[in-house]
Protein backbone atom coordinates (compact mmCIF):
# COMPACT_ATOMS: atom_id res chain seq x y z
CA UNK A 1 0.00 0.00 0.00
CA UNK A 2 1.21 3.56 -0.89
CA UNK A 3 3.06 5.96 2.04
CA UNK A 4 1.29 9.37 2.55
CA UNK A 5 3.83 12.03 2.63
CA UNK A 6 2.33 15.41 3.55
CA UNK A 7 2.80 18.85 4.76
CA UNK A 8 0.90 19.02 7.29
CA UNK A 9 -0.31 22.67 8.80
CA UNK A 10 -0.19 21.82 12.21
CA UNK A 11 2.83 19.18 12.80
CA UNK A 12 4.95 19.87 9.75
CA UNK A 13 6.21 16.94 7.71
CA UNK A 14 4.94 14.09 8.42
CA UNK A 15 5.03 10.31 6.28
CA UNK A 16 1.80 8.14 7.02
CA UNK A 17 2.66 4.68 6.16
CA UNK A 18 -0.46 1.69 6.36
CA UNK A 19 0.28 -1.74 5.39
CA UNK A 20 -3.13 -3.57 6.29
CA UNK A 21 -2.24 -4.48 9.47
CA UNK A 22 0.04 -1.19 11.18
CA UNK A 23 -0.71 2.66 10.24
CA UNK A 24 2.21 4.45 11.20
CA UNK A 25 2.72 8.32 11.70
CA UNK A 26 6.78 9.69 11.25
CA UNK A 27 7.00 13.29 12.22
CA UNK A 28 9.55 15.34 11.31
CA UNK A 29 9.08 18.16 13.46
CA UNK A 30 9.11 15.95 16.74
CA UNK A 31 11.45 12.97 14.84
CA UNK A 32 9.33 10.76 16.21
CA UNK A 33 7.03 7.86 15.64
CA UNK A 34 3.34 6.63 16.36
CA UNK A 35 2.04 3.13 15.84
CA UNK A 36 -1.53 1.87 15.55
CA UNK A 37 -2.64 -1.83 14.92
CA UNK A 38 -5.72 -2.01 12.75
CA UNK A 39 -7.79 -4.22 15.27
CA UNK A 40 -7.95 -0.56 17.27
CA UNK A 41 -7.92 1.57 14.42
CA UNK A 42 -10.95 3.89 14.04
CA UNK A 43 -10.85 6.68 11.68
CA UNK A 44 -12.48 9.76 11.86
CA UNK A 45 -12.72 12.86 9.37
CA UNK A 46 -13.67 16.45 10.64
CA UNK A 47 -15.76 18.94 8.38
CA UNK A 48 -13.42 21.95 7.28
CA UNK A 49 -13.49 24.22 10.06
CA UNK A 50 -13.60 28.34 9.36
CA UNK A 51 -9.83 28.51 8.12
CA UNK A 52 -10.71 25.47 5.33
CA UNK A 53 -8.72 22.64 7.38
CA UNK A 54 -10.13 19.70 7.95
CA UNK A 55 -9.06 17.53 11.46
CA UNK A 56 -8.20 13.57 10.39
CA UNK A 57 -7.91 11.54 14.14
CA UNK A 58 -6.62 8.16 13.95
CA UNK A 59 -7.46 6.68 17.38
CA UNK A 60 -7.85 3.52 19.63
CA UNK A 61 -11.73 3.74 20.68
CA UNK A 62 -14.58 5.32 18.56
CA UNK A 63 -15.69 8.64 19.47
CA UNK A 64 -12.25 10.08 18.89
CA UNK A 65 -11.08 8.50 22.33
CA UNK A 66 -7.74 6.71 23.68
CA UNK A 67 -5.05 6.93 22.34
CA UNK A 68 -3.90 7.91 18.61
CA UNK A 69 -3.06 10.92 16.41
CA UNK A 70 -4.23 13.73 14.28
CA UNK A 71 -3.59 14.89 10.79
CA UNK A 72 -4.60 18.63 9.36
CA UNK A 73 -4.90 19.17 6.17
CA UNK A 74 -5.96 22.58 4.37
CA UNK A 75 -8.55 21.99 1.14
CA UNK A 76 -6.32 22.25 -1.33
CA UNK A 77 -4.94 19.18 0.57
CA UNK A 78 -7.64 17.30 0.56
CA UNK A 79 -7.61 15.60 -2.71
CA UNK A 80 -4.14 14.12 -1.88
CA UNK A 81 -4.77 13.06 1.87
CA UNK A 82 -8.66 11.49 1.25
CA UNK A 83 -7.74 8.72 -0.78
CA UNK A 84 -5.05 7.47 1.76
CA UNK A 85 -7.82 8.07 4.58
CA UNK A 86 -10.18 6.39 2.82
CA UNK A 87 -7.97 3.15 2.86
CA UNK A 88 -7.12 2.82 6.25
CA UNK A 89 -10.91 3.44 7.25
CA UNK A 90 -11.63 0.82 5.37
CA UNK A 91 -10.07 -1.52 8.33
CA UNK A 92 -11.93 -0.54 10.99
CA UNK A 93 -10.89 -1.72 14.55
CA UNK A 94 -13.15 -4.11 16.62
CA UNK A 95 -16.66 -2.70 18.19
CA UNK A 96 -17.11 -3.80 21.83
CA UNK A 97 -18.79 -7.26 22.16
CA UNK A 98 -17.41 -8.28 18.82
CA UNK A 99 -15.06 -11.12 18.24
CA UNK A 100 -11.14 -10.50 17.61
CA UNK A 101 -8.34 -12.63 16.01
CA UNK A 102 -5.96 -12.01 18.60
CA UNK A 103 -2.72 -13.27 19.80
CA UNK A 104 -2.38 -14.61 23.63
CA UNK A 105 1.28 -15.23 25.77
CA UNK A 106 1.70 -15.65 29.35
CA UNK A 107 5.21 -15.85 30.80
CA UNK A 108 6.02 -17.23 34.33
CA UNK A 109 8.27 -18.90 36.57
CA UNK A 110 7.99 -22.06 38.98
CA UNK A 111 10.64 -23.02 41.80
CA UNK A 112 12.31 -26.31 41.44
CA UNK A 113 14.01 -27.11 44.57
CA UNK A 114 15.88 -24.87 47.03
CA UNK A 115 17.70 -22.70 44.20
CA UNK A 116 16.24 -23.19 40.98
CA UNK A 117 13.81 -21.67 38.86
CA UNK A 118 12.04 -23.04 35.88
CA UNK A 119 11.04 -20.04 33.14
CA UNK A 120 8.25 -20.90 31.01
CA UNK A 121 6.08 -19.36 28.15
CA UNK A 122 3.58 -20.47 26.56
CA UNK A 123 2.00 -18.81 23.43
CA UNK A 124 -1.57 -19.48 21.66
CA UNK A 125 -1.49 -17.96 17.97
CA UNK A 126 -4.58 -16.67 16.69
CA UNK A 127 -7.35 -17.24 19.45
CA UNK A 128 -10.73 -15.91 18.72
CA UNK A 129 -11.65 -13.20 21.98
CA UNK A 130 -14.19 -10.41 22.71
CA UNK A 131 -13.22 -7.03 23.04
CA UNK A 132 -14.77 -5.27 25.85
CA UNK A 133 -14.56 -0.97 26.65
CA UNK A 134 -16.66 -1.10 29.51
CA UNK A 135 -19.30 1.13 30.32
CA UNK A 136 -19.35 3.90 27.17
Amino acid sequence: MPDLTHDDPVAGRVIVTFDGRILEKFSERSASAERMIVGLLHVDVGDPNRKGRREIMFSCRPNRRGGGFTLWAEEDQWPAVEPFVSLAAAYPGYAPGATAQMCVAQAGSTSVGLSFIQFWHKITDYVDGAVSWGQD
